[in-house]
């Protein structure tokens, strides 16, 4: 692999390279190496969850937008079938706690 790219931007690669550098820097500066790798993985979870979070919103609008057309396209084929079966379930829920009290004589 050829690690001799630019990497420049604050992409993942961007980010990671700069928190490598940072690391680097910090082991120069004479901070312990133990020390060193926390930040850096610190920084590098950082980025990662920021990295998802921005993915996942960036999807959100496209996957309600989705959700909603099929629940029309559901709606449309459906609707009648279902808002039929619907009253009919409830009908028989509702003649079912008639029965079951214990006062009704039919």
């Amino acid at each position: 692999m050829d690690d001799s790219r630019p990497v420049s931007g604050n992409g993942p690669a961007g980010n990671t390279k700069k928190i490598v550098d940072a690391f680097l820097t910090a082991i120069e500066a004479g901070v312990p190496q133990e020390e060193a790798g926390r930040q850096a993985a610190e920084a590098n979870i950082d980025m990662l969850t920021t990295l998802v979070a921005e993915r996942i919103l960036a999807k959100t609008d496209a996957a309600v937008a989705s959700r909603h057309t099929r629940q029309a396209q559901i709606a449309q084929r459906w609707g009648t079938a279902l808002d039929t079966y619907y009253m009919v379930t409830q009908g028989a829920a509702e003649l079912g706690a008639l029965i079951a009290e214990p006062n009704l004589h039919l």
